[in-house]
């Protein structure tokens, strides 16, 4: 192995921050199983329901469209042109914006992780601090800290049940603020959520926008479940509102410190093929600085496929096939948890449930046993000690539905046994 000596102070501490996120990895994949069992995985949060229509349209985009010009550099410094225009037109049909989102507002990058590390990179220097409300997704912990260093500073509101109320969510990202040691520069929210899966209303999107600009704070959305969204009950609807739809400008706040995240990987199950964007409509100099060393990432193969979906006569069918699939699977999961009383957070959007499989636990030993028991029996899910629960709310788990019925349905029935 290679001395640290001949290694950057910088390679150093990122190789360092990487061997413990391997090292949990490692730790994970150690658990026993029965061997030649196939594994059925709930943990991650890949979205398989309409994964075999999209392979066919780009399939058909490959053959239709693949020629000599895609082997050669993409046609800007910025990205390929007809990618960043379908994601224009795309936003602007799905994501219903104030202020219509032109081309010169997109920064394309190799998935979403690149786009949040890219932005952090930009907006934080090191040891500086992000706001983020919890729980939240485990991968920030690790896209943040390697190459931006930046600290994670959690909100908690005191019930998963109302994290998206605009007074308990405000209260606790004050006090999270204040108590803060150190240097506050960005609000980062999930809308959808993970691993909750709620929407955000219009409300508490304003209000989050408002706290941003009373601290001189950027705003960051990632809203890469934003078309994963199902309607449970017709009587209380309760859509994904994008914070492109809210017209902040005219309230006073600074549009050069709002921005959106998006990518394939989640709406339209692609979360191999790497394509993800940042939206930002009133900062040139950042998205300069972003779009010039990511862009380059970005395969022509992916651009094809991306722009020939985003422009496809297809698309409204295949958001529609996917919301109904995603309920389907939904329901199949609920079902079960109602029959057997167990309690979860009731889901809009996204690809999972939050479900508390272990009402009595009274240690992050007791979730990992149930982890471990889990895996014996060839199912993977994630407890919620990964997503920075608290110590009072030991006992959570995310369980990903987004997966063929056939399997859902095996997972279920492994579920019944151990629970």
């Amino acid at each position: 192995m290679a001395s640290q000596s001949l290694l950057s102070r910088r390679s150093n501490a990122t190789t360092e921050a990487l061997q413990q996120f391997g090292f949990r990895a490692m730790q994970n994949a150690s658990v026993p199983r029965v061997t030649g069992q196939a594994i059925l995985d709930l943990s991650v949060a890949e979205n398989w329901s309409i994964r075999s229509e999209v392979t066919s349209l780009f399939q058909e985009a490959v053959l239709a469209g693949l020629d000599d010009r895609r082997l050669s550099y993409s046609n800007s410094y910025f990205g390929d042109t007809d990618l960043i225009e379908a994601l224009a037109s795309f936003f602007n049909r799905y994501f219903r914006p104030y202020r219509p989102v032109e081309p010169a507002h997109v920064a394309i990058g190799p998935g979403s992780s690149a786009c949040l590390d890219a932005l952090m990179h930009h907006i934080c220097d090191p040891d500086e601090g992000v706001l983020i409300p919890a729980p939240f997704w485990n991968g920030f912990d690790f896209h943040f800290a390697i190459r931006a260093r930046v600290q994670l500073v959690e909100a908690h509101v005191d019930t998963l049940h109302n994290s998206t109320d605009p007074d308990r969510l405000i209260a606790a990202l004050t006090q999270a603020f204040d108590k803060s040691a150190c240097r506050i520069r960005a609000l980062v929210i999930t809308n959808p959520g993970n691993p909750l899966g709620q929407c955000y209303s219009r409300e508490t999107l304003r209000r989050c926008a408002e706290f941003c600009q009373q601290r001189n704070l950027h705003l960051v959305c990632d809203e890469l479940y934003a078309l994963s969204c199902f309607q449970q009950d017709m009587l209380k609807p309760n859509r994904f509102n994008s914070i492109l739809s809210l017209d902040l400008e005219s309230c006073g706040h600074d549009m050069s410190r709002v921005h959106t995240v998006w990518s394939l990987s989640k709406d339209f199950g692609c979360s191999g093929l790497r394509m993800g964007c940042i939206v930002s409509q009133a900062n040139p100099t950042l998205l300069l600085g972003l779009c010039l060393p990511m862009s380059a990432q970005v395969s022509s193969l992916t651009a094809l496929c991306t722009a020939s979906l985003l422009t496809s006569p297809e698309l409204p069918r295949l958001i529609q096939l996917n919301s109904e699939r995603l309920l389907d699977c939904y329901r199949l999961l609920t079902d079960f948890l109602d029959s057997r009383r167990i309690e979860y957070v009731p889901a809009t959007a996204g690809l999972f449930v939050f479900a508390r499989l272990l009402p009595m636990a009274k240690s992050w030993d007791d979730e990992a046993s149930l982890q471990h028991r889990l895996r014996r029996e060839g199912l993977l899910v994630s407890p919620g000690k990964l997503y920075h629960l608290t110590p009072r709310q030991i006992g959570w788990f995310r369980l990903t539905f987004a997966i063929p019925k056939d399997q859902l349905t095996e997972a279920v029935a492994i579920l019944a046994r151990c629970l």
